[in-house]
C-alpha cells in the first residue's frame, strides 16, 4: 500500500505507552490503535504547526508579506497566540474543513498549504480506516432502520 505519510512513526510511541499502562483486558487492540492514531495525529499537527509558523514569521521568513504580517492581529500577538492559531489552522486544513478565513499570502505559503491539504487527505483516509477496523462487526445498524 502506498502512503503519502507513514503514521506508524507518530503512533508507535503512543501505542507502546498505551500497551504498557492499559492492560489488554481493559482496552481492545482496535481501540488502542484508534487512540494511538488520534494522539499521533495531534503530534503530527504540532510539527506542521511549527512549520507553518516558520514560513509565516515576519522576522525569519525570506518571503515578502508572510501571513502573519498580512493579518494585523498577529503583528503584536504573543507566541502562544500564534501557536494556537497555527495549530487551529493546521487542524482545519488536515481535516479538510478549510473555512477559508485565513489563507497563505505568498506563493510558498500557498504551495505549502496545498501540500498540507494532500497530507490531510491521507490523514483522514487513515483515520476512517482505523475507525472502521475498531468498530468492525460491533455496531448493529439494523436498529437505526425503522
Amino acid at each position: 500500500m502506498c502512503r503519502i505519510v507513514n503514521f506508524d512513526y507518530f503512533t508507535r510511541p503512543f501505542d507502546m505507552i498505551l500497551t504498557y499502562f492499559v492492560p489488554e483486558k481493559y482496552m481492545e487492540t482496535n481501540y488502542r490503535r484508534l487512540s494511538s492514531y488520534l494522539l499521533g495525529t495531534m503530534l503530527f499537527a504540532h510539527f506542521l504547526s511549527i512549520s507553518w509558523l516558520a514560513v509565516g514569521d515576519k522576522y525569519h521568513s525570506h518571503f515578502a508579506n508572510p501571513w502573519m504580517q498580512a493579518n494585523e492581529e498577529f503583528l503584536e500577538a504573543s507566541h502562544v497566540t500564534k501557536y494556537v492559531f497555527a495549530y487551529y489552522w493546521i487542524t482545519e486544513t488536515i481535516t479538510t474543513v478549510g473555512y477559508g478565513d485565513y489563507t497563505g499570502t505568498t506563493t510558498a505559503e500557498m504551495g505549502l498549504s496545498l501540500m498540507y491539504e494532500f497530507i490531510g487527505l491521507s490523514v483522514m483516509f487513515g483515520f476512517m480506516s482505523v475507525v472502521a477496523r475498531a468498530f468492525k462487526g460491533k455496531v448493529d445498524f439494523d436498529v437505526f432502520i425503522a
